[in-house]
């Protein structure tokens, strides 16, 4: 008797610890939302990285620039000196040498936005091998720093005028390469970021929704949700795709908007239904 009445109470046991169906569906959403909030996050810290990548490249190639000119104009006021100086003006070969220095950097920088380069670690030499000179020479790049071993002034003219071509060869691939990425990032954050947001708008209200009205948890069935997202997707489609066209006067950018609309989809829908009802002719 003792065994059969253990026996029921652990069925009795077992049947309590069974989870509802609507908490199973639940957690299937918390999953789904954990890993699409992860995504954002990492996809977001890359924009982020790449964009502020793109400002850095740009800063240093103004900076370079200048440099550059001070530069060969020095080299240019050496050459035509009637009579070559026994030792380089004051300040020339320090320049040179910094020049050479601040290749360096744009290259390494220039160099995180190329695709190969975020999975592997080349050296510099292997990133200037690849170059090509812009004057279409067919100039070998295969230095990157002043060889102090070549100190004469001859020398130290044909090093300086190296390292202006190679610039000029880091400077046209780190441009093309930072015009890629700003063009893509312009892309994603008009185009596909506000879908995005709607769609983590609706995916606010759901969890408001199951939280707040016990109701919605017997009565609700996926395919609702599923609606309710497209819809959600659609307005940020619409948002990206007029964003040009809504007025000054709104304060909210269109990342923010898109979440509001996100998580309000009823809200908006039912605007839209009131709007076109207005347009609709009246019957005399």
């Amino acid at each position: 008797m003792t065994d059969i009445t253990l026996g029921v109470s652990a069925s009795a046991d077992s049947a309590n610890l069974v989870v509802p169906p609507d908490i199973r569906a639940l957690r299937r959403m918390e999953v789904g939302v954990c890993i699409f909030s992860s995504c954002l996050v990492l996809f977001s810290i890359l924009l982020f990285l790449m964009d502020a990548t793109c400002k850095r490249v740009s800063t240093l190639i103004a900076e370079q620039n200048a440099a550059a000119i001070k530069l060969g104009i020095d080299l240019d006021y050496y050459e035509i000196l009637p009579n070559k100086l026994p030792q380089l003006p004051p300040g020339l070969l320090e320049d040179a040498i910094e020049f050479s220095r601040r290749n360096a950097i744009i290259i390494e920088t220039a160099y995180r936005l190329s695709i190969p380069t975020l999975v592997s670690s080349p050296s510099v030499l292997d990133l200037i091998k690849r170059l090509k000179a812009s004057d279409g020479s067919g100039q070998i790049f295969d230095r990157i720093s002043i060889d102090p071993t070549k100190h004469t002034p001859e020398q130290m003219i044909v090093q300086a005028q190296y390292q202006l071509k190679l610039f000029q060869a880091i400077r046209d691939d780190a441009q093309d390469l930072s015009g890629l990425w700003r063009g893509l990032i312009a892309g994603i954050s008009a185009y596909l970021l506000p879908v995005v947001y709607a769609v983590l708008g609706a995916f606010l209200y759901e969890f408001r929704a199951w939280c707040t009205d016990p109701r919605k948890r017997r009565h609700q069935i996926p395919p609702d949700r599923i609606s309710r997202f497209l819809m959600a997707g659609i307005a940020g489609i619409v948002i990206s795709a007029f964003s040009d066209l809504f007025p000054k006067e709104i304060q909210l950018p269109p990342l923010a908007l898109a979440f509001v609309v996100g998580y309000s989809i009823d809200i908006v829908t039912s605007r839209l239904d009131a709007l076109i009802r207005d347009l609709k002719p009246k019957p005399n």
